[in-house]
């Protein structure tokens, strides 16, 4: 399982990021809105994520809080949201 990721911005879009972490780009999903609080491309930033594998996709999300991350969590296990 992967908490958190910590490196660098290599990328930013308005529903993922990449984060290089000691050369090895990882893509994230970002919630509705994060884009905004993204610092420039090339800051340090870390992102907690929730490592997600479904029937027919895996996704890697990232939470700028353990307190959004634990939300997201609670929200994919109702009926007709996850």
């Amino acid at each position: 399982m992967i908490a958190f990721l910590h490196g660098t911005l290599a990328s930013k879009d308005v529903n993922h990021v990449i984060i290089d972490v000691h050369g090895v780009g990882y893509l994230l999903e970002i919630p509705p809105g994060s884009e905004h609080k993204l610092p420039e491309v090339g800051s340090e930033i870390k992102f907690y994520t929730h490592y997600h594998i479904r029937e027919k996709e895996v996704k890697l999300y990232g939470f700028w809080s353990r307190d959004e991350l634990a939300v997201f969590t609670i929200a994919i296990t109702v009926k007709g949201i996850g």
